[in-house]
């Protein structure tokens, strides 16, 4: 099932391509990076996001974020690879991003081999794994701004992560404009949630900047999540995607109508809100990304 973090998340990259390369391959990548289509209709399946490296020789990378465990991860991996390299007819690198520990299932190497019966070994195929949690916080404090909502989930104890959200703060408020500062603020906040309580984030977040919408999304998630009921949950869940579709959208194309608002609040089902989010960079307008 989709969740507020996958947004979030999908959101940043999509947005701070060449931001997120730089910071998580720890090379900097000097060429535009265009994010591109990458459903794979033969096998019915969208990786996370793809980006285009518009080098002399250009080549893709893609970028899988995992927040839980997959056993079936080398597989996917191996698969997009494969896929994609044929669709676009360039050379991929593969990255897996984990957002927290739970993600990093037993095993986990980056090294897919295959063999044949009398140990003929006949494939290798090796992809990048970035644990956050092990990520230096000095250094996601001091990339882009599309990687700064990371830092919480960097290497960093608990008893530090005021600290680390005070400096986020710091620099939204020096270098982020308005609207796009809130957007990353919120971010920050809701991606923090993978790893601590709301009960322990609400404090730290308030304490440095105004955080209204935060503030609201807190109470959705106490109201479900915390409580653990089961009808609570979704609904809580439900509208914290609205909520983060509402600011992502109102930083791309400025406040909604009335009526755009009214339809986004008869949308119930979590998937498509999450799917409308990712539309956002497609669309022109709110009438054009909230279609009758």
């Amino acid at each position: 099932m989709a969740q507020p973090f996958d947004t979030s998340t999908k959101y940043l990259l999509a947005r701070y391509p060449a931001q997120w390369l730089t910071t998580l391959l720890h090379r900097r990548i000097g060429d535009p990076v265009v994010p591109i289509e990458s459903t794979l209709t033969m096998i019915n399946r969208q990786p996370d996001q793809v980006l285009r490296i518009d080098a002399v020789e250009p080549w893709l990378v893609h970028v899988e974020l995992q927040a839980n465990p997959d056993p079936r991860l080398d597989q996917r991996m191996l698969e997009y690879n494969v896929l994609l390299a044929g669709q676009h007819s360039l050379d991929v690198e593969s990255l897996v991003v984990l957002l927290r520990p739970v993600a990093d299932r037993q095993g986990l190497t980056g090294l897919v081999r295959r063999k044949l019966p009398g140990d003929r070994q006949y494939l290798d195929f090796v992809y990048t794994i970035v644990r956050l949690w092990e990520e230096p916080v000095d250094t996601l404090l001091a990339g882009g701004l599309g990687t700064l909502p990371l830092a919480p989930l960097g290497a960093v104890l608990l008893s530090e992560v005021p600290t680390v959200v005070r400096a986020v703060g710091e620099r939204l408020n020096r270098e982020a404009s308005g609207a796009e500062g809130d957007v990353l603020w919120l971010c920050t906040y809701i991606l923090a949630g993978l790893r601590y309580a709301p009960e322990t984030l609400l404090p730290m977040f308030e304490g440095v900047r105004a955080m209204q919408e935060s503030a609201t999304y807190q109470a959705i998630v106490r109201e479900g999540e915390a409580r653990g009921e089961a009808r609570g949950e979704a609904r809580g869940l439900v509208q914290g995607a609205r909520l983060v579709l509402l600011r992502l959208g109102k930083a791309r194309f400025g406040p909604p109508d009335a009526r755009t608002r009214a339809a986004l609040e008869a949308i119930t089902d979590l998937e498509r809100l999450e799917a409308l989010a990712q539309q956002l960079d497609q669309a022109a307008n709110w009438d054009e990304l909230v279609k009758p």
